[in-house]
C-alpha cells in the first residue's frame, strides 16, 4: 500500500504505457491497461514489470526506426559485467547510434555508489542525479534552453550534467 499518497504521481493521462501482461503468463495485478492511454510496442522484456533503478544506475535512450529495419533482428548482448555471462543470461538489442535521438544517463547522488558508464561520450558526457538520492520522489528534469513563439526549447548539449535539473516531486509535462 501507498504509505504517503502525497509522494504519488498520477499517469492517468500520460502520452503513452508500456503494457507488459500480454507477454506474462500470470499478469501482475497492478499491471492496468490504461485505455485512454497508447501502449508502445515492447521490443523486449525481462521480469514482469518494468521498475526503473530507484537509486539511478542507469542509462536511457530514445530512438526511432530509421526505414523498414526489424528491430527485432538486430544483434542481442548480454548485459556487460566482469563475469562471463551465463547461457541464460537476459540479452539486449543493440540499436544503431543513428537512430538514436537523444540519451541521459542517471547516478546515485553519493559518489561512493557511483557505477561505471552506461552511455559513450558521444551520447551523453557525464550523467545527472537527484540531490537526495533513492526514495526521495524528486525527479530529474531537462532544462529549458529558450521559448520561440510558445514552443520551448530544451537543453540538449549531450552532457546530462549540463542539461539537467531535478523537481522536488515528478511533475508530468512539468518544464524548469
Amino acid at each position: 500500500t501507498v504509505r504517503d499518497p502525497s509522494l504519488t504521481v498520477d499517469l492517468s493521462g500520460a502520452d503513452f504505457e508500456a503494457y507488459y501482461a500480454p507477454f506474462l503468463p500470470r499478469p501482475l495485478a497492478s499491471d492496468i491497461d490504461n485505455p485512454n492511454v497508447p501502449n508502445v510496442e515492447v521490443l523486449a522484456y525481462n521480469g514482469t514489470d518494468l521498475i526503473l533503478d530507484n537509486p539511478g544506475r542507469m542509462g536511457y535512450v530514445i530512438f526511432k526506426n530509421k526505414g523498414t529495419l526489424d528491430i527485432k533482428k538486430l544483434n542481442q548482448y548480454p548485459f556487460p559485467s566482469i563475469a562471463p555471462p551465463s547461457s541464460t543470461a537476459d540479452k539486449y538489442y543493440q540499436i544503431p547510434s543513428s537512430f538514436i535521438i537523444d540519451a541521459v544517463e542517471t547516478q546515485p547522488n553519493t559518489a561512493s555508489a557511483r557505477v561505471p558508464k552506461k552511455l559513450g561520450p558521444k551520447l551523453d558526457a557525464l550523467y545527472t542525479y537527484v540531490p537526495n538520492g533513492a526514495y526521495s520522489s524528486q525527479s530529474v528534469i531537462r532544462k529549458t534552453e529558450s521559448t520561440v513563439s510558445g514552443r520551448r526549447i530544451l537543453k540538449d548539449t549531450n552532457n546530462s550534467a549540463e542539461d539537467f535539473d531535478f523537481l522536488p516531486l515528478a511533475t508530468p509535462r512539468g518544464f524548469k
